[in-house]
């Protein structure tokens, strides 16, 4: 390992010792994270990574000791844990969470100190609960709370006045972790899932998941979507088969990944087409390309994912009437895309109904237009697509000035139909 081997030359450099030790103990932070990040995800194999470093962890750890770096502690620590728990070396767990103290723990009474501080303050709950898990080895005593969570450690043994604020939501972990998934940024994202591994809580953990996926699905860039993906499945199968709307929605994600993916085909396929002097993009008029197959069989595997989730659900259950509108939805689109055009107004028929019951106008207009549109061109049925595209009108207009756009395309197409309709013999 080069820190390693660049830990002897320190000595010659003095000054510059000091600057160096302290960036590979940054470093060493962030890769411990990392390290327990993939350990969790699924990657046992992680675990003779961590043992070929354990030393360079080791070493950065006691340098964030000596030098009261709080917050670069806790990386190695991470890291560590996951070795020593998972190789059966408890008792040198045990020894590392004692030698927190002084620098984290108050000698006279083991707990965290009452001036302890904290940059990321999930780090809070994260230390408490390494307390917790050597108290349980040590003694069997009892350390959770009625409630699931951490217990709480303070130098007197509850909450004193001189606790700082920000240590607040160590006492309940699953608040903090509410806390995190709230800041909706990659890290406090991050963060909450680890959290909630930490405090055992698969129902947070797998929903903490799907919200990390999102964000990465949002950044619309290949190497994300590998890891929404990974998120995605790490969820469905903490949510497993009693989880039935956490499953769903990881399926959801799943679904909409491939949607992205189809997407990105289409519009690669389109351009290779225009290159080639295949379309004439001048010509007037709609233009219908035939779907490649790699995007028949992402769109394949969607609809595959949307209606495993879908089977999960009662028609009844109206606490599933948000996803299960988005789920027909989808599927609406997916069926209209391959030309299976009963299956895809069955759909968007239950999607309208299901947006309706769950009392949201908005996704209800939305897939109305997107219904309205499908039966004009995929059946020239104009009256019922007029009725619809009246009702969305209706919606959008209902909701003011943020759906002005939407209601302004939603009169142009009640405009058209109209005519049409005026016109037919």
């Amino acid at each position: 390992m080069l820190p390693f081997a660049l830990r002897p030359l320190l000595a010659w450099a003095d000054n510059l010792s000091e600057t160096i030790r302290r960036a590979l103990t940054e470093h060493y932070d962030q890769h411990g994270h990392a390290l327990f990040w993939t350990y969790n995800h699924g990657n046992r194999e992680i675990l003779d990574l961590i043992a070929l470093d354990e030393d360079n962890l080791l070493h950065a750890r006691r340098f964030a000791l000596d030098h009261a770096l709080v917050d670069e502690v806790m990386g190695p620590m991470q890291a560590l844990r996951m070795l020593y728990l998972e190789r059966g070396r408890r008792q040198r767990w045990r020894d590392l969470v004692e030698g927190l103290s002084p620098t984290l723990l108050d000698p006279a009474t083991g707990a965290p100190r009452s001036d302890l501080r904290f940059r990321d303050t999930a780090l809070h709950a994260v230390l408490a609960q390494y307390l917790t898990e050597t108290d349980q080895a040590r003694s069997g005593r009892a350390a959770a709370q009625p409630d699931g969570g951490a217990r709480p450690y303070t130098s007197g043994g509850t909450e004193t006045a001189s606790s700082p604020p920000e240590t607040a939501m160590q006492h309940n972990p699953r608040h903090e972790v509410e806390r995190l998934l709230a800041e909706k940024t990659e890290l406090s994202l991050r963060r909450a899932v680890d959290l909630a591994h930490q405090i055992d809580d698969r129902t947070l953990e797998a929903t903490a998941l799907i919200q990390l996926g999102r964000w990465y699905r949002a950044q619309r860039e290949p190497r994300f979507e590998r890891m929404a993906e990974a998120c995605y499945e790490k969820s469905r199968t903490l949510a497993g088969k009693t989880d039935h709307l956490t499953t769903a929605r990881a399926l959801d994600g799943l679904g909409a990944l491939q949607l992205d993916r189809v997407n990105r085909l289409n519009k690669e396929h389109l351009q290779r087409l225009v290159q080639t002097g295949a379309i004439d993009m001048s010509r007037p008029g709609r233009i219908t390309v035939p779907l490649p197959k790699e995007a028949l069989d992402a769109l394949a595997l969607a609809a595959s994912h949307y209606t495993e989730a879908l089977e999960l659900f009662q028609e009844d259950d109206r606490k599933s009437d948000e996803l299960r509108a988005s789920l027909h939805h989808q599927l609406g689109g997916i069926y209209k895309m391959v030309g299976a055009n009963e299956k895809a107004a069955r759909h968007y028929r239950q999607a309208v109904l299901a947006h309706d019951l769950a009392g949201d106008p908005l996704r209800a207009a939305q897939s109305r237009m997107d219904f309205a549109e499908f039966l004009v061109h995929r059946g020239g049925r104009v009256e019922d697509a007029l009725l619809y595209a009246q009702k969305a009108l209706h919606d959008y207009q209902s909701l003011g000035e943020p759906c002005r756009e939407q209601a302004a395309a939603a009169q142009s197409l009640v405009d058209e139909l109209t005519r049409t309709v005026g016109n037919a013999p």
